[in-house]
């Protein structure tokens, strides 16, 4: 067989192999009311129907649940009946969900080897769950920059390091625009001094930092060295010695490696008079006012605009400790979008793999469960997190992309620890 009929023949193959799975796929929703428990959820449904219908009858009446959170009480109400002798489905519909808390499952949400409770995505079509908020009320300034104003950020309730346009990331403004600074000197430190000896200030070269900048206390400067990223937020700034004071330590002496010979590259992050590029944003904790300069024929008002709100997304609160797990879940197709996390007071957040950060679905307790087939975005934090007492679980198939952090995090005790704290398999 020649190249070109095998490439035709294996293209058929695998079109025919597409079409025959997503119709078995299709056809397992129509019929699975007769081998399993269905439940649908959708953006345009309401969690006071029965969640029993895949859209909304014709007199608006019934029709699918708007939030997994009700089909999950659903399951337990059905769990409530008797026992069950067959899978629960939940089909979610495409669209996005902004959920105003994560979803939570607990022990008394489990299923069992032979009704396995699946959360899916509905055939064809992609769910979002975020965790972020819609942007809407823009107006134009003088100099051209989209702004909004946000009460809850002004009042201290909402702060985001994060923004997403039509799906895509934007940065704040920072200097340089591209490239990096070079720490000038550390001021009572050499070659000679321990690296894991922490600082606070460095001598930076004239025109890089000044104390002109406006919320001053809001700009963080971001050290790069040795294999981790220290946040440094400005407490003051010297402009005659050019010494750069920070709120907070780093963990390292703030050179370059281990010998000492060469001081760290830097970036200083959240500046507004560097808010002079298209594709950048400023967010005033002060006043409330976001500050976005548009790419060229971009119009905010017609742009979907994200800022994350929530830390994490979905969560399985077992209790190990106590014997408590969560059995035979599974999670397919879903997309989760749009998290926040912020450094503890007075940490620089420079540790190794950036194990302080949570994932956006954090477990402890998991046994028996997958999620499968699932895309992880534009996030900032890992995608998956399993904690103490996480047992043969399956994470397969999975896209994980545009992260803050990593992808998969696992812990759960040590070889010394309790079997029912330890994570394995």
């Amino acid at each position: 067989m020649s190249i070109k009929s095998l490439l035709r023949y294996s293209s058929f193959v695998l079109i025919f192999n597409v079409i025959i799975s997503f119709s078995i796929f299709a056809q397992s929703v129509e019929v699975s009311s007769q081998s399993s428990f269905v439940f649908y959820v959708a953006p345009s449904g309401n969690d006071a129907w029965s969640g029993k219908l895949a859209k909304t009858n014709g007199i608006m009446k019934d029709g699918p649940f708007a939030t997994i959170r009700r089909a999950i009480e659903a399951v337990r109400q059905l769990k409530g009946k008797g026992k069950m002798e067959k899978p629960v489905f939940v089909y979610v519909r495409g669209g996005r969900y902004f959920l105003s808390e994560p979803i939570v499952f607990a022990p008394e949400d489990s299923g069992s080897p032979n009704a396995p409770i699946i959360y899916a995505a509905y055939p064809g079509e992609i769910p979002v769950l975020s965790g972020g908020q819609l942007i809407t009320n823009w107006k134009r300034d003088e100099r051209g920059l989209f702004t909004a104003l946000l009460p809850q950020v002004h009042e201290g309730k909402w702060n985001f390091r994060q923004l997403f346009i039509n799906n895509e990331r934007r940065y704040r403004a920072r200097t340089p625009d591209t490239g990096y600074y070079q720490i000038s000197e550390l001021p009572g430190v050499d070659t000679n001094t321990n690296y894991q000896t922490p600082a606070n200030n460095f001598r930076f070269a004239p025109g890089h930092i000044t104390s002109r900048w406006t919320n001053l206390t809001d700009v963080e400067v971001v050290v790069l060295h040795y294999w981790v990223d220290t946040h440094l937020p400005i407490l003051s700034v010297d402009d005659i010695a050019r010494i750069v004071t920070f709120s907070r330590n780093s963990r390292r002496r703030l050179t370059e490696s281990f010998r000492g010979s060469t001081y760290a590259r830097f970036y200083v992050d959240n500046v507004y008079e560097k808010l002079d590029k298209p594709g950048k944003w400023y967010l005033n904790r002060k006043t409330g006012v976001l500050s976005y300069m548009p790419k060229q024929g971009e119009n905010l008002s017609r742009a979907e605009v994200i800022a994350p709100r929530l830390t994490y997304l979905m969560s399985f609160d077992g209790q190990p400790e106590n014997n408590k797990f969560i059995e035979y879940i599974q999670l397919r197709g879903l997309t989760f979008s749009h998290n926040e996390w912020e450094l503890p007071a007075n940490d620089a957040g420079d540790v190794q793999g950036a194990n302080m950060v949570p994932g956006t679905i954090t477990a402890q307790g998991l046994h028996n469960s997958q999620i499968e087939n699932c895309t992880f975005k534009n996030l900032g934090t890992y995608a998956i997190e399993l904690g103490n007492g996480c047992v043969n679980n399956s994470i397969n198939g999975n896209e994980i992309e545009h992260m803050g952090a990593g992808g998969i995090k696992i812990g759960g005790g040590d070889a010394n620890s309790s079997i029912l704290i330890q994570t394995t398999k």
